[in-house]
């Protein structure tokens, strides 16, 4: 991430690549990036057998499948309305909810309307590389998006822990120490948990993210 193209301080992972395997022996391989722009952009995925593959395509909303013993090929046009969905995760990313009650409450009223559950809100947060007063306003904070969550009537939320613009191993292994310090001695984790667990009404799971 030291050599982004476009800066240093995105905090994004502009492009990134895994390959698992699985106990069964299946190899799955995950590309991402997000420069791509305009035609050159995509989104899916492919799932290859040995009697075809089944080619996925979410922004024409097209299945492909591909025989590998014929010569055929099977094209299915998904109609948006019948694209479905069970449940879907908030994340505040270019939009603020935090002075927006209106928007939180919009949100929720939307989700029941179309039968969609709110599954998990996510948000960025961080207490590496702030001194005691930096650090009790960034809980403060936290557990007002807790209430966010809550009025959300979600069951899961999860927020990082270092959300920095230097994303650089070196940065990664010097601040690691401070926010394990922090989090045993500082009590941030059990104090969030306990405002969820004591103020409001429902089970919450978060994960700290490093």
């Amino acid at each position: 991430m030291e050599y982004c193209c476009f800066a240093e301080d995105t905090g994004n992972e502009d492009s990134g690549s895994a390959i698992i395997q699985y106990d069964s022996g299946m190899h799955v391989s995950y590309t991402q990036n997000f420069f791509a722009r305009k035609k050159a952009c995509g989104r899916g995925a492919r799932l290859m057998g040995y009697k075809g593959t089944i080619e996925f395509d979410w922004y024409t909303n097209l299945l492909k499948v591909y025989m590998h013993h014929t010569n055929r090929i099977e094209t299915y046009e998904v109609l948006p309305d019948n694209i479905g969905g069970e449940h879907v995760e908030i994340v505040p990313v270019g939009f603020n909810l935090t002075d927006n009650p209106v928007l939180v409450e919009a949100i929720r009223e939307k989700a029941a309307e179309v039968g969609i559950e709110i599954s998990n809100y996510a948000f960025g947060a961080g207490f590496a590389g702030k001194n005691e007063t930096e650090y009790e306003t960034e809980i403060g904070r936290v557990l007002k998006e807790v209430d966010i969550a809550a009025r959300l009537g979600v069951k899961l939320m999860r927020h990082d822990v270092a959300s920095v613009t230097d994303i650089s191993m070196k940065h990664f292994t010097e601040e690691l120490p401070l926010i394990c310090f922090y989090g045993e001695h500082k009590k941030a984790n059990p104090r969030i948990h306990d405002y969820v667990c004591v103020s409001q009404p429902f089970n919450i799971l978060h994960v700290l993210k490093i």
